[in-house]
């Protein structure tokens, strides 16, 4: 269940089944992986963009609720970033240690 390191994005998607929304396949590996595997590092302002580290491999990763169904809410989409960009757009120090094990 892990991210492969061929694997960029992982997009969810929300389905009605028997009356429910519940989330697909990709959906419930997304939260998956930022429960158990992915390591939080910081979130912008909002909150609904939240960077996360692979501590496998050390690739970042950015967590975005690209269609919002209400307030911090909707399917998930969790894209690879390059650390460059990471560091920008978050605002972080160049000299932030890369999160290992």
């Amino acid at each position: 269940m892990r991210l492969e390191p061929s694997e960029t994005e992982l997009v969810g998607k929300w389905e009605l089944q028997d009356g429910r929304i519940t989330g697909d396949a990709a959906e419930k590996r997304i939260s998956w992986l930022v429960m158990n595997s992915l390591k939080r590092i910081a979130f912008t302002q909002g909150g609904y963009e939240i960077l996360y580290q692979d501590p496998t491999d050390g690739r970042y990763w950015e967590l975005t609720f690209p269609t919002p169904r209400g307030h911090g809410t909707g399917p998930q989409k969790l894209s690879l970033l390059t650390r460059r960009a990471a560091l920008e757009k978050y605002n972080l120090n160049e000299r932030q240690p890369r999160q290992n094990g």
